[in-house]
């Protein structure tokens, strides 16, 4: 009897958008700490409740879990740190999504960027 195997072909699917709120544009200057202890630099280009895109020379591997470390714009000398999952990795940096999507800390940093209000929270994947 003989057995044929059949050759598989995958291919990456094109990104697909999952972000759950309004994307803010922040620009704010960030520590990146991965588990391994390894710290770099970075910029917080924009974030919304479910995640952020980080510019950085050199991104971490991809589904790496780190911390982002911003300074809280509402007590000084102070930092944010956001826990998270490097979801995709592009020439100039990563986006990573939050472990605690909307949590308070993230929600008071986009009300601040926004001045005051609340971005929109809604699902952007489902319209």
């Amino acid at each position: 009897m003989q057995t044929q195997t059949t050759a598989r072909t995958f291919t990456r699917r094109p990104f697909m958008e999952q972000r759950y709120g309004q994307r803010v544009p922040l620009g704010l200057n960030v520590r990146i700490l991965s588990t391994s202890g390894i710290e770099s630099k970075g910029v917080l280009r924009d974030a919304s409740i479910s995640g952020g895109f980080i510019e950085c020379e050199h991104a971490p591997a991809e589904l790496a879990n780190v911390k982002i470390a911003v300074a809280n714009p509402a007590q000084a000398g102070r930092e944010l740190v956001l826990p998270g999952c490097v979801v995709r990795i592009d020439e100039t940096g990563f986006g990573v999504e939050w472990h605690d999507m909307a949590c308070p800390q993230i929600i008071d940093l986009l009300r601040q960027a926004a001045h005051g209000e609340l971005p929109d929270t809604h699902d952007r994947g489902c319209g």
